[in-house]
């Protein structure tokens, strides 16, 4: 079997170096590849400017939105040390809170006490007083008793008195009664006698 080496003739009748018009024609077809080439070339050139110019654009944005989160970030932790800071007030206040809270209860407890010692003391004060005015009443009562005994005993003494005086005033009456005239048989001294027996 022989190899192309042995056929040069064959090989130039298939490069076509034996035919001018098939060596223009190939000519015409690496013309028309080169410039299929250079057109392609350019188009992915052109792709990659835009891809480029994409990714500048891109960057660019990135780069302003990393400025505007560094701001951001900024502003958060202006806004972390703010919330820290509240947080440190409502701690104070709740302490504070607390405290005051303990102040009124303790004053609140203290009120309770000096209460019920007020009114322990009003009630031993009027429980006095109650006494007093009834041990005054009682002897009010018996003052009163008293005086009407008394007041009784001196009626029934003018009572008696009073009968008295009208026994006497009778006695009188009858005394300085003019004497009538004698029964027949007496005479005027024997009245006189009778009425000194009497």
């Amino acid at each position: 079997m022989m190899s192309d080496n042995d056929h040069p003739e064959e090989r130039r009748r298939a490069r076509g170096d034996g035919d001018p018009a098939r060596a223009l024609s190939s000519l015409e077809l690496q013309k028309q590849a080169f410039l299929a080439l250079s057109s392609e070339l350019t188009r992915i050139l052109g792709d990659l400017s835009r891809k480029v110019a994409d990714a500048s654009e891109r960057l660019r944005e990135t780069e302003l939105e990393i400025t505007r989160k560094r701001g951001e970030l900024g502003t958060l932790h202006e806004v972390e040390a703010s919330v820290e800071a509240l947080g440190r007030l409502r701690e104070e206040q709740r302490l504070e809170r607390e405290n005051l809270e303990r102040l009124r209860a303790e004053q609140a407890r203290v009120r309770e006490a000096e209460q019920a010692e007020a009114r322990r003391r009003f009630e031993e004060e009027l429980q006095s007083l109650r006494k007093r005015a009834m041990e005054r009443h009682e002897a009010g009562e018996k003052e009163f008793e008293r005086r009407e005994e008394a007041l009784a005993g001196r009626e029934r003494e003018v009572a008696r008195l009073l009968g008295e005086v009208e026994m006497l005033l009778g006695r009188i009456a009858l005394r300085a009664r003019p004497p009538a005239d004698p029964p027949p048989g007496r005479t005027r001294g024997d009245r006189e006698e009778r009425g000194r027996v009497q």
